[in-house]
């Protein structure tokens, strides 16, 4: 680092009596001011715009922005938080700048009262939730339809474990990275495809295999796998360990997908509540053998019918109860093999769901 000389001109100066730093020290310097002053709380951000992305304030700062002034999202934001999966939400958030939802003319401007198509703020909303951990709006929620609301509520609350999903692809000498993991544990990771491009094309990932040559997933390759897409709320199918996953996406989709071991019991495979499809919206959710019961925990949005997908696995549901809110089960609406536990309550709160089986 070059040297930079400062002079100390008043007590408040943040390098104190110190004549001379080098240029990192004195930059550091400035947020380490606004931390002592602010205090553990306070929520420091740092326009550290890409291609620099600085890691010289880790540690005091909370939030950097990585791009300029814009209210567009581009493949390349995704790339550039991304690839920092290791860092976001461990030691530092990245966020691309504020996003709008409506329609955009040729030349960029916003469109104001006609809304974004569905498939790119869907989108927009899994990358922002995938490599950023931050959605910020352009325009007021007072301004978004009914259904923009909808679909970027499906993304909050955010989760606070310090850990992003990872570009599992990153190595395999892509530009931009189109297969992400979020690994919940041995047994279940949520898996983002996202097609950067402005015309289709068909991603796939292995399952299982060589993980930095191949960018797999890195599960077992002796076990079976249930794989459901949250937005489409669609059972892609039952693939062996050792198969790649493969889907074709529109330019500019990204897909949630949910992939989970198949057990020898009753088991959830999605929600329609949040994008990690349980991973935030359930908990202590467990089989008991002996009484035959699937149970859990789930956190209900009043007014909001909270949908749970469950895979029987052989089993047949007889009943479904709740503390804490009305419940019902149907069957699913493309797969049979699938059944849906349907919680609803007034306010939000939590709800202690129980399906007993024969």
């Amino acid at each position: 680092m070059s040297s930079l000389s400062l002079r100390t001109r008043s007590a408040r100066s943040p390098m104190g009596r110190l004549r001379a730093a080098t240029t990192a020290s004195a930059y550091r310097a400035w947020f380490q001011f606004c931390r002592e002053g602010l205090g553990p709380k306070a929520l420091i951000h740092e326009r550290a715009l890409a291609p620099n992305c600085l890691d010289v304030t880790a540690g005091i700062v909370d939030l950097q922005r990585v791009s300029g002034d814009n209210q567009q999202w581009s493949p390349g934001m995704a790339a550039i938080c991304g690839l920092r999966w290791y860092k976001n939400r461990v030691v530092i958030n990245y966020y691309p700048d504020s996003k709008s939802f409506t329609a955009f003319d040729a030349a960029g401007r916003r469109i104001e009262n006609v809304p974004m198509d569905e498939l790119k703020r869907r989108a927009i909303i899994t990358m922002l939730y995938v490599t950023s951990g931050r959605i910020e709006l352009a325009a007021s929620l007072s301004t978004l339809t009914p259904a923009t609301v909808y679909d970027i509520g499906r993304a909050f609350p955010m989760h606070t474990t310090p850990q992003s999903a990872r570009p599992v692809d990153a190595f395999t000498g892509v530009a931009t990275p189109r297969v992400y993991s979020f690994r919940v544990d041995d047994q279940w990771q949520q898996v983002t495809f996202y097609n950067e491009q402005s015309t289709s094309a068909t991603i796939s990932v292995p399952l299982s295999g060589d993980q930095p040559g191949t960018g797999a997933l890195g599960l077992d390759s002796t076990s079976n796998y249930y794989v459901h897409e949250f937005w489409s709320d669609r059972l892609i199918g039952k693939l062996s360990g050792s198969a790649k996953l493969e889907q074709d996406l529109e330019g500019g989709e990204a897909r949630m997908l949910s992939v989970r071991e198949v057990l020898d019991h009753p088991q959830v495979l999605s929600t329609n509540r949040h994008l990690m499809q349980g991973y935030v919206d359930l908990a202590d959710v467990k089989w008991n053998a002996g009484e035959k019961r699937l149970s859990g925990v789930a956190k209900v949005v009043g007014g909001e019918p909270f949908r749970i997908v469950l895979a029987n696995n052989g089993h047949k549901a007889i009943c479904v109860t709740a503390e804490g809110a009305n419940a019902r089960m149907e069957k699913h609406r493309s797969e049979e093999s699938l059944s849906v536990t349907i919680l609803e309550r007034v306010d939000n709160g939590a709800a202690t769901w129980r399906v007993d089986y024969e």
